[in-house]
């Protein structure tokens, strides 16, 4: 071991002569390429003590199988789980199927899926390997606008299965950026995020050549899109204001817009397209300068998206005093009723005013009941969507072994039931998983989300955020 450590060090000076520092991230790298790795903010160490401090860990986790070429692959999902799906995936109608991301979605993140008249669009961001030294993000109402480290990135597939990366090109999604959303109506696609520290928009006819929209003026940020195939919905932050305070802006192709000002409210937005657009969000007001505040419930409403009308919430999905809106709540229409689940319930409404909370749903998110002194699961619904007498949710729960990616299913959103938590649908037992978006296809639903296998090291340099984080979708093929 001292002998070793003796020939790292003397390899060490003589490529701290020859190259410029890395950091700890970027050697992680080294060691396993597919690894995604929280940017590391102090001061990069010199080659010699990021090699002597790898080493170490390596002999003491037995990493040193990673330097032979039968370990170089340990960290790829599905290579050494015979629980995990390896070759064609077969999809079976009425039953949920897994597609590890594979080398498409390597290093990158998805934050918006929606599906159109030529298939699924995903989009989000790529890391890159750039200098953990640069300039820090631009970050605007959550989304990141310009981070050096990142690019925008967009995905296509026919049926969620086999996906295609769309090739960057930085005259059109600029150098450095971050795609927050995606919507599809009968003519095409729209995007929404930023590209170079600017919000922007993109349209598209066939999922592959998009073009460049200059955002509106007032857009301090574009974050959500929604649409009813007549009229796209945008969600974002006006210049000159609060960032959480919310407003949107309408239009009927994706290219020319209108703010409708009037409109507006604070986290966290919750919205529906269907027969009516509903937005469910807070009003706050500061009353002093100690930043004391009030807060109350509001319900959006507009049959065409130009027209709105702001309401007070009635029945229980809003109980309690002031703004009680629900954390990780999803809402969506079922044919012609407004269906929200959130952690522990389910809510149904016909206009979007009145809600009517149903204990049949009760325990189905996360609302488990456990033996005494046991922690009971907490549920996080990030996504929600419908097709003709069928509803799937999607996100996680966390209990005390760990987070585990969740779906849950209904036929009427006043009764749900919860997928089996399968370690070949969600991932194997010490690694976690979780979903984010799910939309409805032609044939069932597409639901995607990520799954983390911690590396060795990162119990050892104290990061929460490490590990190898794939990108995973799930398809159910209806029946």
């Amino acid at each position: 071991m001292i002998d070793l450590e003796r020939r790292l060090i003397e390899y060490g000076d003589e490529l701290d002569r020859r190259v410029d520092p890395v950091s700890l991230s970027e050697l992680a790298d080294l060691l396993d390429h597919h690894a995604v790795v929280a940017p590391v903010r102090w001061k990069r160490p010199s080659w010699r003590v990021a090699v002597v401090a790898a080493a170490l860990m390596l002999v003491v986790v037995g990493g040193l199988a990673l330097l032979t070429t039968g370990g170089a692959d340990s960290d790829q999902v599905g290579s050494d789980d015979k629980t995990l799906p390896s070759g064609p995936v077969e999809l079976a109608p009425g039953e949920w199927v897994v597609v590890p991301g594979g080398e498409v979605f390597e290093r990158s993140h998805v934050d918006g899926l929606t599906f159109g008249r030529e298939g699924l669009v995903a989009v989000g961001v790529e890391k890159l390997g750039v200098d953990q030294q640069a300039e820090p993000s631009l970050t605007l109402a959550g989304v990141l606008n310009g981070d050096p480290g990142e690019q925008a990135a967009v995905w296509t597939s026919a049926d969620g299965t086999d996906w295609l990366r769309v090739p960057h090109d930085p005259e059109v999604f600029g150098v450095n950026g971050r795609l927050a959303d995606v919507t599809a109506t009968e003519s095409g696609y729209v995007i929404v995020g930023g590209a170079d520290g600017i919000p922007a928009l993109w349209t598209s006819e066939d999922t592959v050549t998009w073009t460049r929209v200059q955002a509106p003026s007032e857009a301090a940020a574009l974050v959500r899109l929604l649409t009813n195939n007549e009229v796209i919905v945008a969600q974002g932050s006006v210049a000159g204001r609060d960032l959480n305070e919310r407003s949107i802006w309408v239009s009927a192709d994706g290219k020319s817009w209108v703010h409708v000002p009037e409109v507006a409210w604070s986290n966290p937005p919750i919205m529906a397209a269907g027969p009516s657009f509903v937005i469910l969000g807070e009003a706050r007001e500061w009353i002093d300068q100690d930043q004391t505040q009030t807060c109350e419930p509001v319900v959006w409403t507009s049959p065409d998206g130009m027209e709105w009308e702001s309401h007070r919430p009635t029945g229980d999905l809003f109980a309690g005093e002031g703004c009680a809106a629900l954390p990780g709540m999803a809402m969506t229409w079922l044919n012609d009723s407004l269906i929200a689940v959130a952690a522990g319930s389910a809510w149904t409404s016909s206009d979007g005013v009145a809600w009517v909370m149903h204990p049949a749903s009760h325990g189905a998110f996360g609302g488990v009941v456990t033996l005494e002194g046991e922690t009971p699961p907490v549920a996080e619904v990030n996504g929600l969507a419908s097709r003709t007498n069928s509803l799937v949710a999607v996100g996680r729960v966390t209990s005390e072994d760990g987070e585990v990616g969740s779906i849950w299913t209904s036929t009427d959103g006043t009764s749900w039931s919860g997928v089996p938590h399968d370690p070949a649908l969600f991932g194997p037992a010490g690694d976690s998983s979780g979903l984010r978006e799910v939309v409805t296809t032609a044939d069932g639903f597409v639901a995607m989300g990520s799954l983390t296998k911690e590396a060795p090291w990162c119990e050892m340099f104290g990061r929460s955020t490490c590990g190898h984080v794939t990108t995973w979708i799930w398809v159910e093929p209806g029946s």
